[in-house]
């Protein structure tokens, strides 16, 4: 029986684990009332990450009053489907959804609080004013209704009274975009007002009048603050909106220009005039931005990538404990050595010749706490046994072709959230993979771009249902080498096991993979001590762990396991990861035709 303390420890490890998976997958609360048409919610959209302080920081929105939907709720409820996570309000709209009453300051502060609740995970970023009161009294409260509200730019027009409003906007931490005029009119009206009070530009009259997005970005430069995105099918005053990469206003140049002179933070709203004219609209509008944002974001992320360390940090305190660094030390010795005592003296297969092994490990997204005891068993793995040299680095210039070509195969070491969001690169690896190359990885794996659906038909599936239960490890082909080091013999542990799906997007592709190992689970371990599993089971009761397939001449090895500390330091588990590596590198030779579903 555990102790109370083992106790204590396996329910705050479990709170925290919750968390940061919560906090990795962002989700309406239970009463918001998501669209029929909606996508699933991931955080890690293009739309979405375009946000992140930590990348491009430029936040997308839509104009509620633009959706093809009456109420500020009902576009919530619209650009919630699309995941799209903003909004732009606007003072002549209704709120909607039982309060029928327009979207300005004379909202009580309790209706403001209760809406901004009920809006869950969507968010009014900007509110534009088709006036700006000249009076300080209603100043001062559009400025207190956006404060309350968490906007984040009051959108004013370049007609505007413009004295007090960097000191309004100081006293309210909200800031102020002149939008209209030419830019260089614009920089003019704002000179000596004050940092909170910024440049708002429409990319749709700098299309019409030829204006060319380095030349008005040099006038501009970090004073920008606001967007209003359009592409326009020409330059004439008969042209009309189009979706965004479809006119002439060349939108991905744009992006490009703003973050090569680092113009952030931003708020981006796309004007969905003559393109959102139902509520589907909303889709493959959405689609466009992201298509003409996605080089710049990408070239962003890549210089991101090149930021993030190699984590080896084996052992760090808990919640509430403070440990000497003798005591990191120490404990992070004892659980190395236990992890190259499970490790197999030699290769399960000579090597063909000197192997070379790329790790990359999670760069924007959850991080699993285990990621150092992979890092180390890889490591370890290749000096104990001879079978490879390990080379560590998040840099995603390494898959550029040819470098790419320098390495024998590619580890994902529990991949989660964003990875690879450059279309060159995304053509490269395939290549790589195609031409011969080896590709695998461990636990997390499978939620590595997961806007990137040939990456799933790759490693095998997209997600999975899942939490840390008991179970028992069955060899599934008992022809492959790549299992041999469980004799055959069934296995009971204790993972986070996947409930890989048999059907969606994040399915396991049986059709596509040779299933290796997979695990009894529910009613079949009489002997759990969970409770019993309210959500996904799949009707066979099969639950796949390990697979490997072919794409193109290229290997593929994935195990779903590596979420506890325990699966580093079991001798079968271990030389099956060894055999799984060896695979990749194209010296263990294994059967890699999808087997029939038993």
């Amino acid at each position: 029986m555990k102790s109370n303390a083992s106790a204590i420890s396996a329910t705050l490890f479990l709170i925290a684990t919750l968390a940061a998976r919560a906090s990795a997958q962002p989700q309406q609360p239970s009463e918001f009332p998501r669209a029929a048409d909606a996508y699933e919610r991931v955080s890690w959209r293009t739309r979405t990450l375009v946000g992140n302080e930590r990348l491009t920081n430029w936040r997308f929105a839509v104009p509620a009053t633009g959706l093809a939907a009456p109420t500020l709720w009902d576009a919530a409820i619209r650009a919630d489907a699309a995941l799209i996570n903003f909004l732009e309000g606007s003072p002549a709209q209704r709120v909607g959804g039982g309060l029928d009453k327009n979207f300005d300051y004379n909202l009580t502060p309790a209706e403001r609080t209760a809406l901004k609740a009920k809006l869950g995970l969507e968010a009014v970023l900007t509110y534009r004013l088709d006036t700006l009161p000249g009076d300080t009294d209603s100043r001062r409260k559009i400025f207190m209704f956006a404060r309350d509200m968490g906007i984040t730019t009051i959108v004013v027009p370049f007609t505007s009274q413009f004295g007090g409003l960097n000191a309004l906007g100081e006293e309210f931490g909200v800031n102020v975009a002149v939008l209209g005029g030419n830019a260089a009119v614009s920089m003019k009206a704002v000179e000596g007002l004050g940092r909170r009070v910024g440049i708002g530009i429409d990319t749709g009259d700098w299309t019409q009048s030829g204006l060319a997005s380095r030349d008005g970005l040099a006038m501009v430069k970090d004073r920008l603050i606001y967007v209003r995105l359009r592409d326009r099918s020409g330059r004439g005053a008969n042209a009309r909106n189009v979706l965004l990469g479809k006119g002439v206003g060349n939108v991905a140049e744009f992006f490009n220009e703003l973050n090569r002179l680092n113009v952030r933070p931003l708020a981006l709203v796309l004007d969905t005039t003559g393109v959102v004219n139902a509520p589907g609209d909303i889709f493959p509008a959405a689609a466009a931005f992201e298509d003409v944002v996605q080089p710049a974001y990408a070239a962003n992320f890549i210089e991101f990538s090149k930021t993030r360390p190699i984590r080896r940090d084996l052992v760090t305190p808990g919640r509430g404990e403070t440990l000497l660094a003798s005591d990191i030390a120490s404990r992070s010795n004892e659980i190395q050595q236990k992890i190259i005592a499970a490790i197999p003296p030699k290769p399960l297969a000579a090597p063909r010749k000197a192997r070379k092994l790329l790790v990359m490990e999670s760069l924007e997204g959850m991080s699993h706490t285990t990621i150092p005891l992979t890092n180390i068993m890889i490591e370890e793995m290749g000096k104990k046994t001879g079978a490879w040299t390990t080379e560590f680095s998040n840099d995603l210039n390494n898959l550029r072709y040819p470098k790419i070509k320098e390495y024998d195969a590619i580890f994902l070491n529990s991949i989660v959230g964003e990875w690879l969001p450059d279309p060159k690169l995304r053509e490269d690896l395939v290549r790589y993979i195609r031409d011969g190359g080896g590709i695998g990885g461990i636990h997390g794996t499978p939620w590595a771009s997961r806007n990137w659906d040939e990456f799933a038909e790759i490693i095998g599936s997209q997600s999975a249902p899942h939490r840390i239960e008991n179970g028992v490890l069955k060899v599934y082909d008992k022809n492959s080498p790549i299992v041999s080091s469980f004799h055959f013999e069934d296995l009971p542990f204790r993972e986070e096991f996947y409930r890989f799906e048999m059907e969606g997007n994040g399915r396991l592709r049986w059709d596509k993979v040779r299933v290796l190992l997979t695990v009894d689970l529910d009613e079949k371990v009489p002997a759990s001590t969970d409770k019993p599993w309210t959500g996904y089971k799949r009707a066979d009761k099969v639950y796949p762990v390990a697979w490997i397939r072919s794409y193109g001449k290229g290997r593929v090895f994935y195990n779903s396991m590596g979420h506890m500390n325990e699966t580093f330091m079991k001798p079968e588990i271990v030389e099956h990861f060894l055999a799984g590596i060896q695979y990749m590198l194209g010296d263990l030779d294994a059967n890699a035709a999808p087997n029939p579903h038993k």
